[in-house]
């Protein structure tokens, strides 16, 4: 949920549990009317969208955790930026084989992500 604008919500698909039988998403979907509508906007091929991270003063720029295929190496896999809402997606960071568990904003300066894959860090 943005903290700018309660109404904007983001989820992503998919479980984040490594695990022998784990269910799969399609992406990122978003509503703007608090829940009540939502919409796909991307990242359909994700799997598993573990995290996802909105910047305090502009709901439009979010950044999603993606883990990707589980079982074995995808291009999907990485840290993902949108700075329109989800109509665009840019990937930004990690390569294909690292497994994303935690993304952090910082506060103060939105542009600033710390990432945290299994096995390393990563930042912006």
């Amino acid at each position: 949920m943005s903290e700018w604008d309660n109404n904007v919500l983001y989820v992503g698909g998919g479980e984040k549990t490594v695990r022998g039988n784990v269910s799969f998403g399609e992406g990122v979907y978003k509503s703007v009317d608090a829940g009540k509508t939502w919409s796909h906007i991307g990242l359909k091929d994700s799997k598993h969208v573990v995290r996802i991270r909105i910047d305090p003063k502009n709901p439009d720029v979010v950044y999603a955790a993606v883990m990707g295929d589980l079982f074995k190496s995808s291009d999907e896999r990485g840290v993902y930026k949108t700075i329109d809402g989800g109509k665009t997606w840019n990937h930004i960071g990690l390569e294909k084989t690292d497994r994303i568990k935690r993304i952090v904003v910082d506060p103060r300066n939105p542009d600033a992500a710390c990432v945290c894959a299994m096995g390393r860090e990563w930042g912006t």
